[in-house]
């Protein structure tokens, strides 16, 4: 289960005289903060960036309102009491769209592998959702942005079908 996720079910149900029955619906997910030894985390890959772009323009209504609603969501929590206290660093991630073992690949000082200049992107991402929680009441002093590139993947190159959720933005609460 991810974070901020809708998740669809259908139940079908036949009874001894064959009658049946299906109802469809969904499933809301809320944001999911999970603890990582002395932090916490909250992984969001359901905010959509459009391939090899850092803001949200040119993405379709339905899915600008989805990123809305994801954002608008994250923001209440951090504005929340018990929030209050943390800083908010947004980690922007991008999609290594080159193989493994590549010469577009080369090794990063924490010994992953990342996809050269993938860095300035997964930073402009961050910017642009620190700066859509600013507009949105939390506050700057609060709030940093960091590229992580392409050196932590959720998902493995050769599934080319979910590259989406590597473009993603990830939000580490401090003390």
């Amino acid at each position: 289960m991810q974070s901020a996720s809708d998740y669809p079910f259908r139940v079908s149900v036949n009874d001894i005289f064959n009658n049946v029955s299906t109802y469809e619906g969904t499933v809301p997910v809320d944001i999911l903060v999970q603890r990582d030894g002395n932090l916490l985390r909250v992984i969001v890959p359901s905010i959509v960036f459009p391939p090899n772009a850092s803001v949200f323009t040119g993405l379709d209504p339905e899915r600008m309102g989805n990123n809305d609603k994801i954002l608008r969501r994250i923001a209440e929590v951090l504005n929340k009491s018990e929030f209050s206290g943390y800083r908010i660093t947004v980690e922007g991630h991008a999609n290594p769209t080159t193989p493994p073992n590549t010469a577009a690949r080369t090794n990063e000082e924490n010994g992953t592998r990342t996809v050269k200049g993938l860095k300035p992107i997964s930073e402009e991402r961050a910017r642009s959702v620190v700066n859509y929680l600013e507009n949105l009441g939390v506050a700057k002093g609060r709030l940093s942005a960091v590229g992580m590139g392409g050196s932590r993947t959720v998902v493995e190159f050769a599934d080319k079908d979910n590259w989406w959720k590597n473009r993603r933005v990830e939000f580490i609460l401090n003390r």
